[in-house]
């Protein structure tokens, strides 16, 4: 009985939580019908994001090395959070980066289109 009222909060709750608003903004789609800016500040928000999740992992590694009972665990979870934070923000760039390849892709195909009918 615990694990179908389990399930249902997590189908219920949490799986549209995590699915409509945090993969969005910690992994973002850069849509072409979008505007440049909307992308642009998706993307913006993202890297504060991604940021704030490195600078944590990054401050729990440093916290956690400069204490005087050194915790193995402790630095393992601190790498890892500081590691998923900046596979994140690159993760982000390389997606945008693409998106602007893309963008530019179409620009030159529309002005090329319209070149024929310009000389005359």
């Amino acid at each position: 009985m615990l694990e179908l009222v389990g399930e249902f909060l997590l189908s219920f709750f949490i799986e549209p939580i995590l699915d409509g608003v945090i993969a969005p903004l910690l992994a973002p789609t850069f849509k072409q019908e979008s505007s440049l800016r909307t992308n642009s500040l998706r993307l913006g928000i993202t890297l504060i994001l991604n940021t704030v999740i490195a600078g944590g992992g990054g401050w729990l590694l440093f916290e956690s090395a400069t204490t005087s009972p050194v915790s193995g665990a402790a630095i393992i979870v601190g790498l890892s959070i500081f590691s998923l934070g900046f596979v994140l923000i690159v993760r982000a760039i390389i997606k945008y980066g693409a998106y602007i390849r893309e963008l530019r892709h179409i620009r030159t195909a529309k002005r090329d289109a319209e070149k024929p009918y310009q000389e005359l």
